[in-house]
């Protein structure tokens, strides 16, 4: 695949991500400021809510391929569920042992969860390499 497109299909991918990451965000602030539910439960709340949602734009938009529906939202759930784990932990980290908002952690989170959540999608859920 031309260079090009490669950054064509990483850009969608985070185009994606950054909306329903806005909407997951929101959801958090909703749930734990407004109607005290736990910033944890919160956030695997408004992770699975992302995360759903990721998998159908990318489907259609980002990687404009087919995925077997079944196989393709076991491979999305999988991707997701570790990448579930990284933003827990560190989300849990942020707030618990350094000290911050669940915000700023959860943002952060999110960063270091990135990488393997494209990975993941790329090589599992729609079988392409990531770099071709």
């Amino acid at each position: 695949m031309h260079l090009s497109k490669i950054g064509l299909r990483f850009i969608r991918y985070n185009v994606v991500n950054i909306t329903t990451f806005a909407a997951d965000i929101g959801l958090v602030y909703v749930l734990t400021s407004v109607l005290g539910v736990h910033y944890l439960l919160s956030v695997v709340v408004g992770f699975f809510f992302a995360t759903s949602a990721c998998f159908f734009m990318n489907r259609a938009w980002t990687f404009r391929k087919w995925a077997h529906p079944v196989r393709g939202i076991a491979c999305a759930s999988s991707v997701a569920a570790s990448t579930l784990v990284v933003i827990a932990a560190v989300t849990y980290l942020g707030v618990e042992f350094i000290g911050i908002h669940y915000v700023p952690a959860r943002i952060i989170a999110a960063i270091v969860a990135g990488v393997w959540s494209y990975a993941g999608d790329c090589v599992l859920t729609f079988r392409v390499h990531p770099l071709s």
